[in-house]
């Protein structure tokens, strides 16, 4: 899969273990922080992401949720605790065979890749590389609801003109779902989209989990949390009455307080 990790701190090396089949995720007091901004990383964070369920991460802009996705890559080392994929942890497994396992949807998606395809299609940014079959292609797209809107033989723009936000966000969610991985890390999958596509989205996102899948999510949007079956807060180190005052109330507006 094609990642874009900006500002990463303390690449992972990895090791050569293998994970087992549907392993849970661990997260154990885990910190993040960038050794340019010794300031930077959020409260430890611990929680346990089973098969079958969909893990919401909620906090304050800033927290600390996208370095959380950038240490379960492993593209960021722990600053403290520590990432276990089943049985192991994420510092002593082969990164490549784990990042194959998972479907990531970035908050900001790329969606063409010039050096991948001289004419990007839809085919094409599906399946960035991977050798996709269309069945496999056509499923993922049916999943995120874009079947009667794209065919896999249309063009790109490099910038996605031409194609809504809903669209293009969707096109992202089809990518991160095609070929069934254990694991989904989307982030912020539903921003910025209207409420009939934040719904068709969020039933591929139910029906993945439903599948057997790891789905860990940052949302911001009340039907995507409500939706998870585990809340977990990500806020900032307090560095200031107004971060707490912000954690606090994005605390008390999250209904049912689930999974802290």
């Amino acid at each position: 899969r094609m990642f874009t990790i900006i500002e990463t701190p303390l690449p992972v090396a990895g090791g050569t273990r293998s994970v087992t089949a549907n392993p849970c995720i661990y997260v154990d007091h885990l910190v993040v922080r960038y050794t340019d901004r010794p300031e930077s990383g959020s409260v430890p964070i611990t929680f346990t992401a089973l098969p079958g369920t969909i893990t919401a991460l909620v906090g304050p802009s800033g927290g600390g949720k996208s370095s959380l996705f950038a240490a379960l890559l492993g593209f960021a080392a722990p600053s403290e605790g520590r990432v276990s994929i089943g049985d192991e942890d994420l510092g002593d497994v082969d990164l490549t065979a784990w990042r194959e396992r998972v479907g990531w949807l970035p908050q900001n998606p790329r969606l063409v890749d010039a050096e991948l395809e001289s004419e990007p299609t839809v085919r094409g940014c599906v399946d960035i590389g991977r050798g996709l079959s269309d069945s496999e292609i056509t499923d993922a797209l049916t999943r995120a609801g874009l079947t009667d809107e794209v065919t896999l033989d249309r063009t790109l723009a490099a910038d996605g003109s031409g194609l809504s936000i809903g669209q293009r966000q969707r096109l992202a969610l089809a990518r991160a779902l095609a070929g069934n991985p254990q694991v989904l890390l989307l982030d912020e999958p539903t921003a910025a989209l209207d409420g009939n596509s934040e719904a068709i989205v969020i039933e591929a996102i139910t029906a993945a989990a439903r599948a057997g899948a790891v789905v860990i999510v940052v949302a911001h949007r009340p039907a995507l949390v409500d939706a998870s079956d585990q809340i977990v807060l990500v806020q900032p180190s307090m560095s200031s009455t107004e971060q707490q005052q912000d954690a606090l109330l994005m605390q008390a507006s999250i209904p049912g307080q689930r999974g802290w």
